[in-house]
Parts: C-alpha cells; sequence; structure tokens
C-alpha cells in the first residue's frame, strides 16, 4: 500500500514531486504505527494468542477488534487509529500473517510440524481451512509461498520426520547421507521445480550451523552481544538460524518478524539468562518467551550475562536445563563456577562498531573548545549499579569553575525510575551538567562517543562493560572501574584504572542484589584521573591509541 501511495497514488490525487508527500508517506509507514500492538499479542499475551489465536487473519480480526476497542484500549490506552492501521497491516497480505501465526504459536507448531515447508503445509493447511474458515484464495496464497523449497525447509522437515531419520541417519551428518536423503525426497516429490538445484548442493549442507535466540529487537547490551555473535559465525561461513526473544513490547523494535527462524540445526546458543529471583522453568524465558517449540535432541549451550561475583541461587535448576554455559567474560565464569556444576567456557562476544553518525557537540551544548567528559547507561539496567552520582562528584572535585570542561550523561528509559533520575538531574546541576534522556540509533551513539575525549564509567559492577569497549574502539581513553567484566580488556597501559573497596549491597535497594558484594570506586582517585587527562590531553590520546 506504501509503494502504490508513493506511486501510482500521487498520480492519481495530482500531487507534484516537489511536495515531498512520498518521503512524508514512507517516513509515516516506517513508524510503523501498529507496531506494539502486534508485539503486545505476538509476543507478551499468550492469553490473547490462545483467545483469539487467528486475529491476524481475516475470520478472526472481528473478535480481536472488539477486544482491542473495549479491554484493549482501557488497559493499554491504544489510540483508535493505531487500532484500525494494525486491522489494514494485517489484511494487506493474508498469507504473511498466517506463517508468522504458525511461527509464533508453540501449539501450531507441535500439532503440524515442518507446517510451512513444502512436506508439512497439506496437513496444516486442511485442519485451517477447516477449523478457522481460510479462504480457497488464502490457502493457494500460502501454498505459492511454501513452493520454493530451500535446504532449511528439508532440514525442518527431516526432524519432525521419524521415518526419514529412521531410513537416512547420517543426513546433515555425511556428504553421502545427506545426497541419499535428497535423492529419495527428489523420487517422492516430483512436482516441486526448484528441488533439483538442492541436489545439485546438497554436498555442501551437511555442515555445522547454530541455531540462536537472543534479544534481537530489544535496543540493549544484549541485543549488540547478540548480534556481535552472529556477525562472527557469519565471517567464518556458519550458517545461523536467528529467533528472537522478545523484551518488552514498549521498548522492543518493531522488526520481530525479521527473526523468527526454526531450530533447524543440531546445537542452539541461547542468549538470554534465566529470572535472577523467581525459580521457574528456562523455557519460560527463552522458548515460551520466543513462541518456539523446542525441538528434542539438541545440544543446547546457555549465554548468560551477570554483574556480581555469585550468580542468584535459582540459576541452578535453570542450568540444568542446558548442556553447558558460556561466559561473555572471566569475571562471570568464575560466578559461575562457585555455584554451577556444568561445563563453563568464558566466550568473549565479538566487538566492532557500525556506522558512526557524526554528532554536532555543540548542538546539545558543548562548546567547541571544552574538554567532554561522557558517560553512557540505561535505566533499566539499574540506576545504582551504574553509579552516575559518582562520576558526578569525581568531576566536581576534578575542576574549578574556569576548567574548560563538560560532563555528559546519555541515559535511557529514565521514566523506569522516577526518583532516582529525579536526584540524577539534581546532582548534575551542582556541575552544569548536560543530560540527555532518550534512546538514540546505534549511529548516533557512536556518534556520541565520537565527540567526546574521555569516557568515563564509574560503575559498581558490569558483566561486559560494552561501551567503555566501543569507546576503547575508538582510541578515547577511558576512566573505568578496576573492577568486573570491563578489566578483561582494560589495563593500566590501555586506560585509566580507578581503585575500589567492596562493599555489602545491602544498602541499595533491588532484589537482585541481596546478600552480594560489588565496588565501591574512589571518587577522590577518580577525580584525579579526570585531571589527568584533561591537563595531559596528548598522553590521553596515546592511551587511547594504545586502547
Amino acid at each position: 500500500y506504501c509503494k502504490w501511495l508513493c506511486e501510482e497514488g500521487l498520480k492519481q490525487y495530482h500531487i507534484p514531486k516537489k511536495a515531498k508527500a512520498a518521503e512524508q508517506i514512507q517516513e509515516a509507514f516506517e513508524q510503523n504505527p501498529a507496531a506494539n500492538i502486534r508485539q503486545l499479542y505476538l509476543s507478551f499475551r499468550p492469553d490473547l494468542r490462545a483467545a483469539f489465536p487467528t486475529a491476524l487473519l481475516p475470520t478472526g480480526q472481528r473478535t480481536f477488534l472488539h477486544w482491542l476497542l473495549t479491554y484493549g484500549r482501557a488497559e493499554f490506552a491504544f489510540p483508535e487509529e493505531k487500532v484500525y492501521w494494525f486491522l489494514m497491516e494485517s489484511a494487506e497480505v493474508p498469507a504473511r500473517e498466517f506463517e508468522i501465526t504458525y511461527q509464533t504459536s508453540q501449539q501450531w507448531q507441535q500439532w503440524f510440524p515442518a507446517g510451512l515447508t513444502r512436506f508439512g503445509r497439506d496437513a496444516l493447511l486442511d485442519w485451517a481451512k477447516t477449523r478457522h474458515r481460510l479462504s480457497d484464495e488464502v490457502i493457494e496464497q500460502i501454498r505459492e509461498r511454501t513452493d520454493s523449497t530451500t535446504m532449511d525447509d528439508v532440514r525442518v522437515a527431516y526432524w519432525s520426520q521419524p521415518q526419514w531419520r529412521k531410513r537416512f541417519p547420517q543426513a546433515f551428518k555425511t556428504r553421502q547421507g545427506t545426497n541419499d536423503l535428497v535423492a529419495w525426497l527428489h523420487t517422492q516429490f516430483e512436482d516441486l521445480p526448484t528441488f533439483p538445484t538442492l541436489a545439485a548442493t546438497a554436498s555442501e549442507n551437511q555442515q555445522l550451523g547454530l541455531n540462536v535466540l537472543g534479544h534481537f529487537c530489544y535496543p540493549s547490551g544484549l541485543q549488540q552481544s547478540v548480534k556481535s555473535i552472529v556477525r562472527s559465525l557469519h565471517e567464518v561461513n556458519v550458517p545461523v538460524q536467528r529467533r528472537d526473544v522478545p523484551a518488552h513490547y514498549k521498548v522492543d523494535g518493531s522488526d520481530h518478524a525479521e527473526y523468527l527462524d526454526f531450530e533447524t540445526y543440531d546445537v542452539t546458543l541461547i542468549h538470554a539468562q534465566p529470572h535472577p529471583n523467581v525459580e521457574m522453568p528456562y523455557e519460560d524465558v527463552s522458548y515460551n518467551q520466543a513462541g518456539l517449540e523446542p525441538r528434542a535432541d539438541v545440544y543446547r549451550i546457555g549465554y548468560w550475562y551477570w554483574e556480581l561475583e555469585d550468580v542468584p541461587s535459582t540459576w541452578k535448576a535453570a542450568a540444568e536445563s542446558v548442556d553447558e554455559l558460556w561466559a561473555p567474560t572471566k569475571f562471570i565464569a568464575d560466578a559461575m563456577r562457585k555455584d554451577l556444576s556444568i561445563k563453563i567456557t568464558p566466550m568473549t562476544p565479538g566487538m566492532e562498531l557500525g556506522e558512526v553518525e557524526k554528532v554536532d557537540r555543540e548542538s546539545f551544548g558543548v562548546g567547541k573548545d571544552e574538554f567532554m567528559f561522557l558517560y553512557m547507561f540505561d535505566v533499566k539496567s539499574f540506576l545504582m549499579r551504574k553509579n552516575p552520582m559518582a562520576v558526578i562528584e569525581a568531576f566536581k572535585r576534578a575542576f574549578r569553575k574556569d576548567d574548560r570542561v563538560k560532563l555528559v550523561i546519555k541515559v535511557s528509559s529514565g521514566d523506569r525510575d522516577p526518583k532516582g533520575f529525579g536526584l540524577l538531574k539534581k546532582k548534575a546541576e551542582e556541575v552544569d551538567a548536560i543530560i540527555i534522556d532518550k534512546v538514540l540509533s546505534r549511529g548516533k551513539s557512536y556518534g556520541l562517543i565520537d565527540a567526546c575525549d574521555c569516557y568515563t564509567s564509574l560503575h559498581r559492577s558490569e558483566g561486559l562493560g560494552l561501551t567503555m569497549a566501543e569507546a576503547m574502539m575508538m582510541s578515547k581513553p577511558v576512566i573505568g572501574t578496576r573492577y568486573s567484566g570491563n578489566v578483561d580488556f582494560m589495563s593500566d597501559s590501555t586506560s585509566l584504572l580507578v581503585d575500589y573497596e567492596l562493599v555489602p549491597c545491602q544498602h541499595y535497594v533491588h532484589n537482585n542484589y541481596q546478600d552480594h558484594k560489588w565496588a565501591d570506586p574512589s571518587v577522590d582517585h577518580s577525580a584525579e584521573c579526570m585531571r589527568w587527562v584533561y591537563k595531559n590531553q596528548e598522553e590521553g590520546k596515546a592511551m587511547g591509541e594504545r586502547g
């Protein structure tokens, strides 16, 4: 529809190109007004999916519309225009919506394995036509979309068909076993026009691949971590199936449908940690949250982040659900080894910078001749752990009012802790610090780091410390607490590490951290580091280059 509006629609309504209507229309569609409704339904309310299993399809929209306009609007305050946008978007390509419904319904996947492949679709479509009154037109659209068969489709079907596995036990393990399976399937499904190309390339498809479950759509360090792992695997030609584990419908990006792959390979990496306070089946925070029916006989690896020296006691039960654990840093690995009797391997995620969008310092109040200190963090990651108050206090002790310096603190989700964020803003006024509270694109976040002269993190504890690593990759001098995950990549020759004392966490209100310890970085030592890097800017730049 957007394409039609921008081309034929403009002509039909005699709108001149110079009016830039096409750009404005595209911008409106890119904002995806119905994203929150779709995310709520697909990812965060299994009760809605159970009550309205065909809410995305023509036969189920009427009843779901009633819920949206009554209970939905009352509970979530969805504007009426967003509701109707959701309906129009869902009605545009019913076959696509049917695929998404299947991809996010564990029940449908369980009842009809390989239902979106040529090998399993007939039973699914016959049932959908009878049970949910799908029209012949929509059925035919789905058939057309599933006619083209890939080797991934063959893998999905192979693992759903016990008789295939029994007849060809070496398929996807040896070249000959894979070729034998493909040759046999060719005799069984001669009407597949694309199948001969599979036979020609089948010998290349017995290699090891990896299924990856993670927060692909949640703008955070966890998102960057899981995406960097996938990029690293692609660099060495390891095929990957990606499955999004939603975090929250209000913050996740709208590209959830791009990460709905199935478990086609024999090994799965689950890049989502268990709940720290509640002992619950690990599947609830991984497979069930992702809307994915777990495949049998898969070797599963958990990739878990944590910030303290001891992992939560609830993780013991979760660790029994996986075959081994990978830890992003040695700090996390050591914490895991204290209590978890499972194979644990330190596995730092690959780090690389994407495109850096240039940011004008003056646009947010930093003068050209001012030396800029920067700290960035997400309030959802717990303000007291990130410890921005110490950064402000150190800055206050380090400089006089006539020093040409400026402190910038970039936060996300300040509304998640109104009281703490209010105290932060009040503290910032003492040194005329600039507070930026908004979600930026990765490119602009990189641009903000690139615009600073020194990056500072006086964290109490970090699982990894991604922003410090990114600043070092941009050759910035970095001041950071000499504690936790960041010391894996920071040393005295490449950065300014701040002394600390271990203190109990019980003085800080956060259930996850009760009975634990973390660092209390020295504010005086931090101030000395700030003063040194300001007074010795050439030496600071050289240190940044060594990082």
